[in-house]
């Protein structure tokens, strides 16, 4: 296959089994580790000499809430990625615009709220979730960290943005060739 010059020419050439295979397996090795930083993490915490199973079970219990937590990011940009690809397609390159500021602040605003919540009852959906009073320090200390980084655990919803063709921008266009905008990755999100 001859070499595409836009990122445009790519979807719009290029069958959709050939691109699920160019796109997707990147964003499974993705899913992979994510999810592997979540072993890593339990093999280090159960090598902790006398507590570590009792930690090991704190961080398990966890588990469900940060699910969410990560599940609220990925439905605002999974979902602001799939409209704002839409209005790229339709050559709306003003709403496609719109869609990643409403996105992006949607985030912010579900990443405050979600936070907040959770950190004022922790105690009770650690207690739902199983934990017991001897694993609660474990699980309260483990809980209380990843969600004070969740501003940057939702960051991970906003990730489908960028790999939407065409959102790099310079001279305020997009630019069809994110290889050939030769933008630095802080401007992604220049609006």
């Amino acid at each position: 296959m001859s070499e595409l010059n836009t990122t445009e020419e790519l979807l719009e050439k290029t069958s959709v089994r050939s691109l699920i295979l160019r796109l997707g397996i990147p964003a499974m090795f993705g899913q992979f580790f994510n999810m592997l930083y979540s072993i890593v993490d339990r093999i280090f915490v159960g090598q902790i000499p006398e507590t570590g199973g009792i930690a090991l079970a704190g961080i398990g219990v966890c588990a469900p809430a940060l699910t969410a937590v990560t599940a609220f990011a990925y439905m605002v940009g999974i979902g602001g990625a799939s409209f704002m690809s839409i209005s790229l397609g339709q050559k709306n390159h003003q709403r496609a615009k719109e869609i990643l500021g409403n996105s992006l602040l949607l985030l912010l605003f579900i990443s405050l709220i979600v936070t907040g919540i959770l950190l004022l009852v922790r105690r009770p959906i650690l207690y739902v979730l199983g934990c017991s009073d001897a694993m609660y320090p474990y699980a309260e200390s483990y809980f209380t960290i990843y969600l004070r980084d969740s501003g940057l655990t939702m960051r991970c919803g906003s990730e489908p943005v960028p790999s939407c063709p065409g959102i790099c921008q310079k001279r305020n266009d997009f630019c069809h060739n994110r290889g050939g905008c030769k933008c630095d990755p802080g401007s992604y999100y220049d609006l």
